[in-house]
């Protein structure tokens, strides 16, 4: 299993660790529950060569009308009017359009 993302910010000032990389903002980092971060809620999943990217709105239809997520082939999909983990359906939905 990888790192929670949690483990990818840190408090600031952030001294990288082996439990806090500093690469992300940490109020990003840590919104992993109402009310998130910007009004969406974040998770990230995965293995050394697996992952699972996800973000979906606190509130739908107030902080967001969309579920987002990517897996390894990069793409970034969406799901409208949800507000939920994708998790393993992740790589059925449809990418968005350029």
């Amino acid at each position: 299993m990888g790192a929670a993302l949690s483990n990818l910010g840190g408090a600031i000032p952030c001294t990288a660790s082996s439990t806090t990389a500093c690469l992300l903002d940490q109020n990003l980092a840590a919104a992993t529950a109402a009310p998130g971060k910007s009004g969406f809620i974040f998770k990230v999943t995965g293995t050394a060569s697996t992952y699972e990217a996800a973000g979906w709105p606190a509130v739908l239809n107030s902080t967001g009308t969309k579920t987002f997520c990517s897996v390894e082939d990069a793409v970034v999909r969406f799901s409208a009017n949800t507000a939920a983990d994708p998790a393993a359906g992740c790589a059925a939905l449809p990418g968005l359009a350029n």
